[in-house]
């Protein structure tokens, strides 16, 4: 017998063994029929062990397997989107990719056609830009993506999570100590231009050094903590890196 428990307590149910490779992420669904629900159960499998029972009267021991998942919830925009017409469903991702590609022809042509106009626009918005992109970054997508604000509560993710999003708003005051305005200075144009090039050189000559020194280190603490994704993502990073 197998029994099938979510993460959260929410449900358990009982279904005849099945011979299946187990390894952590594993998806399946659940029947509707099984849960007495409407519709289908996705889930992915978290832990799982054997649990070994021998009732009085009997020669030999049961092996019954537990299985701990967590169920598959679609995000708020995903179910937003199910639910819209197929007319929309079509018009607002291309009329959504056709704004990203004008704000895109649009920066490339100030920054290679009128060169002048966009390094005073990199001037005066690089330091609020960087701290939006890291915040973005470390407090919201490598958590979310590692699934530190998901599922059952542990060590581990809060631990983690904590690191994240201290390392993040590190990040951002040495930013914003890094990308400082020098002083006296006047805000106009010419001096926007030429705080751009200046950031521009120290940040190529002091900092790509750091990085790719502290990314193979970065790629080990994600091995140890079990978080494969990250350590990919940030082997290959390294390479980028190198490459320049």
């Amino acid at each position: 017998m197998t029994v099938i428990h979510e993460a959260a307590g929410k449900w358990s149910c009982e279904v005849p063994t099945f011979n299946l490779p187990l390894q952590k992420g594993l998806r399946f669904v659940v029947g509707p029929s099984v849960l007495q629900r409407d519709l289908e159960t996705p889930c992915r499998l978290v832990e799982w062990q054997y649990r070994v029972n021998q009732e009085a009267g009997e020669s030999s021991p049961d092996l019954d397997l537990e299985l701990v998942v967590e169920e598959i919830r679609p995000g708020r925009f995903d179910s937003w989107f199910a639910r819209l017409s197929p007319d929309n469903q079509f018009y607002i991702p291309l009329l959504t990719a056709l704004f990203c590609l004008f704000v895109g022809g649009g920066l490339l042509y100030t920054l290679y056609v009128q060169p002048t106009h966009g390094l005073v626009f990199v001037g005066r918005h690089i330091r609020s830009f960087g701290v939006i992109a890291i915040v973005l970054v470390f407090v919201f997508l490598l958590p979310w993506k590692l699934g530190l604000y998901g599922g059952k509560a542990s060590f581990r993710k809060t631990f983690f999570c904590s690191m994240l999003i201290t390392c993040g708003w590190f990040l951002c005051a040495l930013w914003l100590t890094f990308s400082n305005l020098p002083n006296p200075f006047g805000g106009s144009d010419a001096e926007y231009i030429a705080y751009s090039k200046a950031l521009a050189q120290s940040m190529s000559r002091s900092y790509w050094p750091l990085l790719v020194a502290a990314l193979p280190w970065l790629s080990v603490s994600f091995k140890v903590f079990g978080f494969d994704t990250a350590e990919k993502a940030s082997e290959g990073l390294e390479k980028l890196s190198k490459g320049k």
